[in-house]
């Protein structure tokens, strides 16, 4: 919030003084959230709604309990199978057997005055693919991410070539041997691995400095 004190006009002719009645006196007000209701749980998670991991990994989210009464009773319910996650109060872990697909998981809060919530983050398990760099010469090429990408990620590429040399184009390569598009440094990942290449030509620019 703020208040504020604004002269109304430009002085005439350059005086030095004014009058009150050319003032304008007043407030601003910012957009504040307002905070919940006195005796309603509010329950934050520390990964955001509809998060993303690979799969073969494991993941843990926990939840905070506010604006409640002190101890909380914490426990989970999720879409996913029971052997694929664990949980210990306010943490639910994802198992790094957990199979790919969409899930959701809840958790439902009870205060030490026996008022109760129930929130639910979702999230989805997915196969990343390999994406790797080609035998190269006259440069280097990195990309991010790096490693692995989930399918439909964008990737983007970054060369630097050696000295005396400039990047001539990229090219992506699938497993099936397809030519993956490239456009502005950056791909959409497939749904398989890819292998990163890139050209680079002599400078010419360096070779007329040189004498050449």
């Amino acid at each position: 919030d703020a208040f504020f004190i604004r002269q109304a006009g430009a002085l005439d002719n350059g005086a030095s003084s004014w009058q009150m009645s050319d003032l304008r006196i007043g407030t601003t007000f910012l957009d504040v959230a307002p905070p919940p209701p006195p005796g309603e749980i509010l329950v934050v998670f520390d990964s955001a709604d509809g998060f993303r991991i690979p799969e073969g990994t494991s993941q843990t989210v926990t939840a905070t309990a506010l604006n409640g009464v002190e101890p909380y009773v914490f426990s989970w319910s999720s879409t996913l199978s029971t052997e694929f996650y664990t949980t210990s109060s306010n943490t639910f872990t994802i198992l790094d057997t957990a199979p790919t697909g969409s899930f959701s998981a809840t958790i439902n809060v009870t205060d030490d005055d026996l008022v109760e919530t129930n929130q639910t983050i979702n999230f989805e398990v997915a196969t990343t693919y390999a994406v790797s760099i080609g035998t190269l010469t006259n440069g280097s090429v990195t990309t991010f991410p790096a490693g692995t990408a989930f399918a439909g990620d964008t990737v983007n590429l970054s060369a630097t070539p050696d000295e005396g040399y400039i990047l001539d184009a990229f090219t992506v390569t699938g497993d099936d041997a397809s030519t993956i598009p490239v456009t502005s440094a950056s791909f959409t990942m497939p749904a398989q691995p890819v292998t990163v290449s890139a050209s680079f030509l002599l400078n010419a620019a360096s070779l007329t400095l040189a004498g050449y």
